[in-house]
């Protein structure tokens, strides 16, 4: 197993503190899309990448664990835990996907017994195919979203 010396295991720690940042600020964010689509008002731009951002901290957690090995104990873990955190990492991508499938049609289908009319173009600030704009009433879709 390698060894760390302590300048790598100090990069390591601001490596750590950059994802648990990244983590903190994902989970925010999709917790905050989340409230805004779940508020249900009558403009608002639905975007798929919202329940990812949500679920971000499933990835995260494992890379953190891997990293812990080297910090504390000043070696690499090992190959066994690395294959454990490894099969726990793809589970957590087919976790992620599913859960954003099912939020995605659990959703639609939501707005649209809701009565949303979904408009046509790119909402502005997106890049095409990125997200959607509904509304309420299709007069609405002229409006800027404020």
């Amino acid at each position: 197993m390698d060894k760390f010396s302590p300048k790598k295991r100090v990069l390591l720690v601001f490596f750590d503190l950059i994802i648990i940042l990244m983590t903190i600020v994902t989970f925010y964010l999709g917790i905050d899309g989340l409230s805004v689509y779940f508020s249900y008002p009558d403009i608002f731009v639905f975007s798929h990448g919202i329940a990812l951002l949500f679920s971000f901290i499933i990835i995260a957690i494992p890379v953190i664990l891997l990293s812990l090995s080297p910090i504390l104990k000043g070696r690499q873990a090992s190959i066994t835990f690395q294959k454990k955190v490894a099969k726990i990492m793809m589970l957590g991508l087919v976790l992620m996907a599913t859960l954003t499938f099912i939020f995605n049609l659990y959703y639609l289908s939501t707005i649209d017994s809701k009565g949303y009319v979904k408009c046509n173009g790119t909402p502005s600030g997106w890049m095409p195919m990125m997200a959607t704009k509904y509304v309420t009433d299709k007069k609405l879709c002229l409006v800027p979203k404020k």
